[in-house]
């Protein structure tokens, strides 16, 4: 995943797009993904619904220390 594209996909987070919920099975390949340095592959709006369910707060601002964690894994992500 590209700068642009994480750009992107916190701009899918914080619209009230529709996205696959925070704790479905569709975003289980994010599990463990900071732990063991290893590369997942998933959709924009999959990328998107981890971004939103870790650092969009409830009145719509973003948690910078999670979003610093996002920053650091986005690298790790190929979009499909």
């Amino acid at each position: 995943m590209t700068r642009a594209e994480l750009k992107q996909a916190l701009k899918l987070a914080v619209s009230g797009a529709k996205l696959p919920d925070y704790l479905s099975t569709e975003l289980d390949q994010f599990n463990g993904i900071d732990l063991h340095n290893r590369r997942v592959f998933a959709t924009m709006e999959q990328f998107a619904s981890l971004i939103r369910g870790q650092v969009v707060t409830m009145n719509g601002g973003m948690d910078v220390e999670e979003l610093a964690k996002i920053e650091r894994l986005y690298k790790r992500v190929d979009l499909v």
